[in-house]
């Protein structure tokens, strides 16, 4: 298997660990073991497994990041479009949504500080596309939406969310859409 490739199934398999398990429940062994590597491999990729953790998190950010620059550089008007594609992106990488779970990390980890910045700059970017599309309280606007999103993708990733994508964007946009 080449580098690439077995650097992407590290990440693969280390996600669905982190997501069944939690951070802490999940070792470096276990997910040495089911990559199919030695230990010894898994540290040639990843220093440990805070670095492991944070780098599946830094590319579920840069996904969600990537997709709200390009609808603020858009003419995008269609609000149950956009929440539409961020509920599905964000239930995709709904581990985004388990950032809390980390106990064992110390809470001024340069990561985690990264983490949390790029989490800000999703909010940052959302109240300027309420404020492009005239949103009454873009602030509000913005923190309702995104927290709503969040809990949807927490739901989904336990299998537990009855409502699908598009009837809830539906109902996200039309409180926006209620609110110009």
């Amino acid at each position: 298997m080449s580098i690439d490739k077995t650097k992407d199934k590290i990440l693969k398999v280390s996600r669905e660990l982190f997501m069944k398990k939690g951070y802490d429940a999940t070792s470096m062994s276990e997910i040495s073991s089911k990559v199919g590597i030695n230990k010894a491999s898994l540290y040639y990729f990843f220093k440990d497994k805070e670095h492991l953790y944070f780098e599946i998190m830094r590319n579920s950010l840069k996904n969600i990041l990537d997709y709200l620059s390009e609808v603020e550089l858009s003419y995008e008007s269609d609000f149950n479009k956009i929440i539409k594609n961020l509920i599905i992106k964000s239930a995709n990488d709904s581990i985004i949504a388990y950032i809390l779970d980390t106990d064992s990390i110390k809470s001024n980890s340069k990561s985690l500080i990264e983490i949390h910045d790029g989490v800000s700059e999703i909010q940052r970017i959302f109240i300027r596309i309420c404020k492009k599309h005239k949103v009454s309280d873009p602030q509000t606007a913005s923190e309702v939406t995104l927290n709503a999103i969040h809990a949807y993708a927490i739901k989904s990733s336990c299998h537990s969310m009855k409502v699908k994508p598009e009837k809830y964007a539906k109902y996200l946009s039309a409180l926006l859409e209620k609110n110009k």
